[in-house]
């Protein structure tokens, strides 16, 4: 019963697999790893044996060099790799620690030793950075400084898209990330991509924007964040900057993490002009968790399965702002235009002015109309509006001032100290 079993999951996951290969191959964002073999004279070295080993989930990938001594990876999943060559009557080269980043092509040129003079030949160290095969530009936050540099929790939950402010080429102007520019571009027109997917927003707000403000990514979910800023391939069109996010992969290991990070307003002073503390608690809170797919009927130990679930939660009471805006005092309802800096004119009172003079440009010493400024009941009262004038009395102003709230303060300006808004609860959840 249990082999059925198994062979039924075999054969649904081929189908599966044959039928998504199209979609999956055809938006793949995998790195690619190639170079040239050759001697210490520096002729090419053909049929030798080259193994790509994950350190992370211990698969390897194999290839012979060709009658070139060229080798070449392709489709290479990001993470950290292990290189060994072996070649007839040549010691083995194996060089470790090389860095796979998201869609980034490396090129890795070897020369093997004879195997008289050594047996093996061990280097640790990354591959070069130079990109050898394209004039593309990108720069990339590595996993490590993803998972280390914490990220601001203000007003919505973390993104790790905020990163890209550390990058050459991008330039936020004022305020945060979600208005920068990439690469001298326009704000708000690059394009998103998640392993591969392009995110786009059908109400025309792209690039940063929407990775930070629609798409957010949890830093704990990401394993390389990427910004390409010119030179970059035809598919991403006429985008201005293009933004890659890779999802963190399962390992050979199991690995969790459990975390909360919360804003309290109590900790804060209370900000000027106000009375007092502005409520504004956040909570963003989640765990995740990744590794080997262990299932009961399946025995076989060369079988690589790997998974990575995470959740991300966040909450917000209060709001991050009080907003201070400005409402008729109670003396300008009632007509009492005193404490406003400007004068105020009666529009019934236009009338030409004899006197303009239409051959100079108009100014304030020189204007095509005339019109007398208001000055109470008694004639003597400047801003002021007599409250037996029928057109005060007859305004729709007093049905409408019923509906405004309660002066926090006096003064003509910034006299309202608005309730703090509320947010929505936000919630993600990934699995990979």
């Amino acid at each position: 019963m249990r082999g059925i079993v198994r062979r039924v999951a075999i054969l649904v996951l081929a189908i599966s697999t044959w039928v998504a290969s199209p979609f999956i191959f055809s938006q793949s964002n995998n790195a690619s790893i190639d170079g040239e073999i050759t001697d210490p004279n520096g002729a090419v070295v053909q049929a030798a044996n080259v193994v790509l080993t994950s350190k992370d989930t211990k698969q390897t990938s194999a290839f012979v060099s060709d009658a070139s001594g060229l080798y070449s990876f392709r489709n290479v999943v990001p993470g950290t790799y292990q290189l060994s060559v072996t070649a007839q009557g040549f010691g083995e080269y194996v060089q470790d620690g090389i860095l796979v980043r998201v869609g980034y092509p490396i090129r890795q040129n070897i020369q093997l030793k004879l195997q008289a003079t050594v047996q093996r030949v061990e280097v640790s160290a990354d591959a070069s950075a130079l990109n050898y095969e394209n004039a593309e530009i990108r720069s990339s936050i590595d996993p490590q400084m993803i998972q280390q540099v914490p990220l601001l929790v203000a007003g919505s939950m973390r993104s790790a898209a905020s990163f890209a402010s550390l990058m050459p080429g991008v330039v936020r102007g004022s305020g945060d990330v979600t208005g920068a520019h990439v690469n001298g571009g326009q704000s708000q027109s690059g394009v998103v991509v998640l392993d591969g997917i392009s995110l786009f927003n059908s109400s025309g707000i792209q690039g940063l924007t929407g990775a930070v403000l629609d798409f957010p990514q949890s830093p704990d979910l990401v394993s390389e964040f990427q910004v390409l800023t010119s030179n970059y391939d035809a598919r991403y069109g006429s985008a201005a900057g293009v933004t890659i996010e890779n999802v963190r992969s399962g390992t050979n290991d199991f690995h969790g993490t459990a975390y909360e990070f919360n804003r309290n307003s109590s900790f804060n002073a209370i900000r000027w002009g106000a009375d007092k503390q502005t409520k504004d608690i956040e909570n963003d809170f989640g765990g995740n968790i990744g590794g080997p797919l262990k299932l009961p009927f399946w025995k076989n130990r060369n079988h690589r399965t790997f998974f990575f679930v995470n959740f991300e939660a966040f909450r917000i009471r209060g709001g991050l702002n009080r907003q201070t805006l400005s409402l008729p005092s109670v003396a300008e309802q009632q007509g009492d235009f005193r404490d406003w800096p400007a004068p105020i004119y009666d529009p019934a009172t236009t009338r030409p002015n004899p006197a303009y003079n239409s051959s100079q440009p108009i100014s304030a010493s020189n204007p095509p109309f005339l019109r007398d400024q208001f000055m109470g009941c008694d004639g003597t009262t400047p801003n002021v509006i007599c409250s037996t004038d029928p057109r005060l009395q007859n305004s729709l102003a007093k049905q409408w001032f019923q509906f405004l709230p309660t002066l926090t303060n006096s003064g003509p300006l910034n006299n309202y100290l608005a309730p703090p808004t509320q947010v929505s609860p936000m919630l993600s959840a990934r699995t990979r």
